[in-house]
């Protein structure tokens, strides 16, 4: 067993095939095959199960990976240590759900903190509430940032806790509907909210067929569900069809100059549960005092109170 198998087996459980995992490594699939069963002879275990369907890893296999990805983690921190180069390099990875909060949280910590150093590897990608959690199980990403509302904290925090991860609020925000100025239910500034049934509702796909979709947000927040919904993939679609169509969405208010620069409006939504902010990270981890993580909580934190 060394580190580049260990390297090459949590590629392959990311991945989720060898073939795929192997153009990744940039290595033939016989020997990354080779490897694999190297490394499952020497620890005496089976980590993937194959089938003509393809892999799928084991009971025993994801305890292994979880383990190897913590040791490869640490192998990778103590490489940039102890360099022979005299500059230490950075690496960060972030996570998030889709919301505009964390995108200007990330550009906040960029400007102040993380361009001032030499060297760094900082990464930030938006995904669904699902992947998110997994590829912070599998140590893929430091911080996962994801959205809620009350009602749902018990259902994320025994998901995340399953996968041996910690979930720490950093805020919470009253939730509201945002929609164009010139929405056929909008007049003279006052919103029928009576007729909202009327509107379609504008999502991300990603929520489709998952407890966080809108059906029960809906519920959560006291709203009418509505009877038409229009799946989104990403914030520029969204954008574009809530300026362009009767449609609205659900979730914080929407930034000053997105609002201006599309025309719309952010509503508050009266007497209805809060969207609560929160970071995902392995239970083991303390992040360090000035450290980055800490530093991009800090940012978070910050950017979710200028939205009150």
């Amino acid at each position: 067993m060394n580190i580049q198998h260990l390297k090459y087996a949590c590629e392959v459980a990311r991945s989720g095939s060898i073939n795929k995992a192997a153009r990744n490594l940039f290595v033939t699939q016989p020997h990354l095959s080779f490897c694999l069963k190297e490394l499952e002879h020497d620890i005496g275990l089976t980590i993937f199960e194959r089938s003509p369907k393809g892999i799928h890893v084991t009971e025993d296999g994801m305890e292994f990976l979880e383990n190897a990805g913590l040791l490869l983690q640490r192998f990778d921190d103590f490489s940039q240590k102890y360099s022979r180069s005299n500059t230490r390099k950075h690496s960060m990875h972030i996570m998030s759900v889709r919301t505009v909060i964390s995108m200007l949280a990330y550009l906040e910590f960029y400007k102040q903190y993380y361009v001032n150093l030499d060297h760094y590897r900082l990464r930030f990608i938006e995904t669904n509430f699902f992947s998110l959690v997994d590829a912070c199980g599998r140590n893929e990403a430091q911080i996962g940032i994801l959205l809620y509302f009350t009602g749902q904290k018990d259902y994320v925090e025994n998901y995340i806790r399953t996968r041996n991860l910690e979930l720490c609020e950093a805020g919470c925000l009253p939730a509201h509907i945002t929609l164009s100025k010139n929405n056929c239910l909008l007049r003279s500034g006052k919103f029928a909210w009576d007729r909202i049934r009327e509107l379609p509702c504008a999502t991300y796909s990603d929520y489709m067929g998952s407890i966080l979709n809108i059906t029960n947000e809906c519920k959560l927040i006291n709203l009418i569900s509505p009877q038409k919904l229009v799946y989104v993939h990403d914030r520029h679609a969204l954008l574009n069809t809530l300026s362009q169509t009767d449609a609205y969405a659900i979730s914080t208010r929407f930034s000053s100059e997105d609002c201006a620069l599309y025309g719309l409006v952010s509503l508050p939504i009266r007497k209805c549960a809060s969207v609560h902010f929160g970071y995902v990270k392995m239970q083991q981890i303390r992040f360090p005092e000035g450290g980055m993580e800490t530093c991009f909580i800090q940012s978070l934190e910050r950017t979710i109170r200028k939205f009150y």
